[in-house]
């Protein structure tokens, strides 16, 4: 019983951040891109409409998505960490503490899967604001801006 409720759990998660992705990615496109038109002095005034004639005029549609896909897989192995470290945790102190537990026991529940999802997350996140940053063609694939951010930064 409780291994089928570990799949439910990182199922829910990945679909939901699969899906949270898919609906906000052009709006998180265009504050990465204004964040880096005001660093290099482009764009620093620029509002959102025409920061968004910007991007459609240089780019195309495909500049609110550069990077799409890897994130919204990213993101769904993010959440469904996240919902299955909550879970299996929860559970534990469950069995530890009784069926009740205080708000103390589901913030170290939230804490747990929180320091779990992070060691998928920072990297998923680097990508995905590279690509977001750099022109829509910049890159072929998210392997090849993983390749490029490691030859350049490395692992650390």
């Amino acid at each position: 019983m409780h291994c089928e409720l570990d799949m439910v759990s990182l199922g829910a998660g990945s679909v939901a951040g699969a899906l949270g992705v898919g609906i906000a990615y052009p709006l998180d496109t265009l504050k990465v891109k204004a964040q880096v038109y005001a660093g290099t002095g482009r764009g620093s005034s620029m509002g959102a409409a025409m920061l968004t004639r910007r991007v459609l005029s240089e780019e195309g549609i495909q500049g609110f998505y550069q990077g799409l896909v890897p994130t919204m897989a990213g993101q769904a192995l993010i959440k469904g960490v996240l919902f299955l470290a909550y879970d299996s945790t929860k559970t534990q102190l469950e069995l530890l503490c009784g069926d009740q537990l205080a708000l103390s026991s589901l913030a170290i529940a939230a804490a747990v899967s929180g320091a779990m999802a992070s060691f998928v997350c920072t990297p998923v996140e680097r990508i995905k604001v590279v690509m977001q940053a750099s022109s829509a063609s910049s890159f072929s694939s998210p392997w090849e801006c993983l390749q490029l951010v490691v030859r350049d930064d490395g692992f650390g």
